[in-house]
């Protein structure tokens, strides 16, 4: 496939755009929100931990699928254990693996986290034409694989 050539001005439009996105979605305006809709105070790895939890996961994969460190799981697991959102229990087939339970009320939290972002991304694309966000997901989700499978490395001109 033959590559377009970018211009420094679009590759700084897509920069600064995915700057304010990364900013929104880490800010502490946005965390306290959810924070407060959830009424349990959590930590934004602990809530990412709590949205990405599936019962009866590995810890390892709960890891993975967030992107995060072991250590950093074990610390967020047990602050989501000491809350009452999940329990954990030693792997039948692993003997340092750990499964993770949702508690009741930590499948409630999950849900009203879910349905608290569905909604502002329903509310966020309501004047949108369906086929321009059939075409945005489209897009966005190129594009996060590209970026995944681009190596970072260092550009020859800053050497």
């Amino acid at each position: 496939m033959k590559q377009n050539s970018l211009s420094a001005p679009d590759i700084a439009a897509v920069r600064s755009a995915v700057q304010r996105f990364q900013r929104l979605r880490a800010g502490k305006t946005t965390h306290a929100a959810l924070v407060d809709a959830v009424g349990v105070e959590l930590t934004q790895q602990s809530l990412r931990l709590l949205v990405a939890a599936q019962d009866g996961q590995k810890a390892s994969e709960l890891g993975r699928a967030t992107h995060m460190d072991a250590a950093a799981v074990s610390r967020e697991l047990r602050r989501l254990e000491n809350k009452g959102l999940i329990e954990r229990s030693p792997s039948p087939h692993h003997h340092a693996g750990v499964i993770i339970h949702l508690t009741e009320a930590g499948r409630r939290t999950r849900e009203k986290v879910i349905a608290l972002r569905e909604g502002h991304l329903t509310q966020a694309l309501a004047g949108w034409r369906a086929e321009d966000v059939a075409l945005f997901a489209q897009m966005l989700e190129r594009f996060v694989t590209d970026l995944q499978a681009t190596p970072l490395v260092q550009n020859e001109t800053l050497a």
